[in-house]
């Protein structure tokens, strides 16, 4: 007969903490997360990707006279598609006399820092979309003209603009801070900062991420979409091969992004009509017209 001890509960339940922690860091470090549609309840066991339905026309009010019939009208459905093509892992091994000489917490350490990885995976896997899907290219001479193009084509497409967001380099954040539309975050209270925000310019919240090179990007949480099909787990076991504190860990999850409202809106094929993306590398702090000299 099969006996669960202590041991082996133990152990389940260290897996368990350990698995919590490893989901905190990734909800705490996966800046960009939030600021796409999350999609994962509808990322069930079996399937491999999700399809949400989109409309490709509207409906029109009528001013029906009195006696008579109004117009039926249909709508046109087509399909987005979320790929589940993401099977994120990272594993490791530690040596007994690592886990004995080193002088920090090397177990602790390296869940930590798998943890943060992952979190920057996917991050960098929704930076590599925003850069394959947006529609539109701001323009103007100046920061101020360009952030207000995109703006205005975003508003143009009927979204609010409490739910874009402007997602900005290094070299873009430094000129950003220049401007005087810019209110840092800081000056508005930190109970009232979203995690990972750094301010807001013309209504848009704005957010640093070191991995983008070159520009940034402006774009409606519509626009693009995740779904996490399995959350992320972590799992150890002993391996007596390289001593006998030795053991094995592994970190892993599955999960998709991909665009929404794909070709709508006067978007070409492939591309979202609600993602815009934004350089500054060439833009002036002020407008031509100010009074002030660049």
């Amino acid at each position: 007969m099969g006996v669960t001890d202590n041991t082996a509960m133990d152990a389940v339940r260290k897996n368990e903490i350990i698995g919590q922690i490893v989901q905190n860091i990734l909800i705490a470090n996966a800046k960009l997360a939030g600021t796409v549609y999350d999609l994962t309840v509808f990322a069930k066991p079996g399937q491999k990707s999700v399809s949400i339905p989109k409309f490709l026309n509207k409906f029109a009010v009528q001013n029906r006279p009195s006696g008579t019939a109004g117009n039926k009208q249909s709508l046109t459905a087509a399909l987005d598609v979320l790929n589940l093509d993401q099977n994120a892992y990272i594993g490791w091994i530690i040596d007994s006399m690592t886990d004995y000489q080193a002088s920090i917490d090397i177990k602790k350490a390296y869940v930590e820092h798998a943890a943060g990885t992952h979190a920057l995976d996917v991050d960098s896997k929704i930076i590599a979309l925003l850069n394959s899907i947006f529609s539109f290219t701001a323009e103007g001479e100046s920061v101020k003209q360009r952030i207000l193009s995109s703006r205005k084509y975003l508003l143009g497409k009927k979204v609010d603009l409490e739910n874009c967001t402007y997602v900005v380099g290094l070299d873009d954040e430094e000129k950003l801070l220049r401007v005087k539309e810019f209110i840092r975050a800081d000056s508005y209270g930190s109970s009232a900062i979203p995690s990972g925000v750094i301010g807001k310019i013309l209504g848009l919240k704005v957010m640093l991420h070191p991995e983008i090179t070159t520009g940034g990007y402006i774009y409606h949480k519509t626009g693009a979409a995740i779904a996490f099909q399995k959350a992320p787990q972590y799992k150890e076991q002993d391996d007596i091969d390289f001593g006998t504190d030795g053991g094995k860990a592994a970190i892993d999850q599955l999960y998709g992004v991909g665009g929404l409202q794909m070709a709508q809106e006067g978007a070409a094929a492939g591309k979202s009509a609600l993602v815009t993306k934004i350089d500054l590398a060439d833009a002036t702090i002020v407008d031509t017209d100010a009074e002030e000299t660049p």
